[in-house]
């Protein structure tokens, strides 16, 4: 039972980080936005990569614009840095 409700929220909160309206998630975007948000905090990609648990290559390919980023990461990310999905994915300034 629980794991089906799981599933519809993950689900429904994916779709709300790439696909909001007419906006698409540009991961090359994206990659340039995590690079200034970790640059702005003065974290290097090893220091953000401890403090969200996300490891340093997964971040390296996310900045790159080479992988996607996923709904668990990406809430990892935005938490460690202090802002926002929506300032995560480009989809406020």
């Amino acid at each position: 039972m629980y794991e089906n409700r799981t599933k519809i929220v993950t689900e429904v909160r994916t779709t709300y980080f790439y696909e909001r309206g007419d906006m698409k998630y540009d991961k090359k975007r994206a990659g340039l936005r995590l690079r200034s948000l970790r640059v702005d905090k003065g974290y290097d990609q090893k220091q953000l990569s401890q403090l969200s648990t996300v490891p340093q290559p997964t971040i390296q390919s996310y900045e790159d614009g080479t992988c996607t980023m996923g709904m668990e990461n990406a809430v990892k990310l935005a938490e460690a840095l202090g802002c926002t999905l929506d300032r995560l994915a480009c989809r406020e300034d």
